[in-house]
């Protein structure tokens, strides 16, 4: 039970963070997580949005790093997310918490040549060092990405519809 709360206290700060540090109205842009989420090399150059923003998450809930899925524009927003990064590796070390992505969809919308968001939405399962395991509906999140020679995250908001 107490892995659980846990669980649920680090996705609550974790997404106050996001949206707090991020904020919806200040971003500037308008690949298959396995079920050990192994981040997938060279995704940050992907042609697709989703497939970029599968490698950001898969990266960002197995301790990875994610600086090279976060774009380099508005500072205010890239270190907001890299800090919300650093916040989860944090949290995964210390908690011995396995997160499985594999539950999560990803869909591209409003994509121009320069920009698109990516919609995050499903489920997310996780696992205890002591080996209990829960599954956990994922609040809906944007991810606004833009086309620097590849994609990458520039921001993020809560999910509307």
């Amino acid at each position: 039970m107490k892995s659980r709360s846990s669980f649920a206290v680090m996705f609550a700060v974790v997404f106050t963070a996001i949206l707090s540090g991020c904020g919806s109205s200040t971003s500037i842009a308008n690949p298959t997580a396995s079920p050990t989420n192994a981040v997938v090399g060279g995704v940050s150059g992907a042609d697709n949005p989703s497939d970029v923003a599968k490698g950001y998450f898969a990266a960002l809930y197995s301790g990875a790093a994610t600086d090279q899925f976060i774009c380099t524009g508005n500072t205010t927003v890239t270190d907001g997310l890299k800090k919300m990064g650093d916040a989860v590796r944090a949290g995964i070390a210390s908690g011995g918490i396995k997160v499985d992505t594999s539950g999560l969809t990803f869909e591209t919308a409003n994509q121009t040549s320069d920009s698109a968001d990516v919609k995050i939405s499903g489920k997310v399962k996780s696992a205890s060092a002591a080996g209990t395991s829960s599954e956990h509906v994922f609040p809906a999140q944007i991810l606004k990405m833009k086309n620097e020679n590849g994609w990458k995250v520039c921001g993020m908001s809560s999910a509307t519809s």
